[in-house]
């Protein structure tokens, strides 16, 4: 998701296969995933953001990949 009149982007990065948790169905959370990607929401599934804090402008995941980021929202399950 591009926000207008600026130059961000809203990007998830999520521990499952699937965003949410498998309390919801997996043809739901596939239907929120499609979604998501029409509206320019980047997703990276199956993986993990290991420090919160931007380091040069990005973050990132243990799988190697770096993303682009100047604000990070952590969500943790309880």
């Amino acid at each position: 998701m591009i926000i207008p009149d600026q130059d961000k982007r809203v990007t998830i990065v999520h521990g499952q296969s699937l965003p949410l948790n498998s309390t919801y169905p997996d043809r739901w959370r596939k239907g929120v995933a499609e979604k998501a990607s029409k509206r320019g929401v980047r997703l990276f599934l199956s993986d993990y953001v290991e420090n919160l804090e931007p380091q040069g402008g990005r973050i990132a995941t243990r799988s190697g990949k770096f993303i682009p980021a100047d604000l990070v929202v952590g969500q943790h399950a309880i």
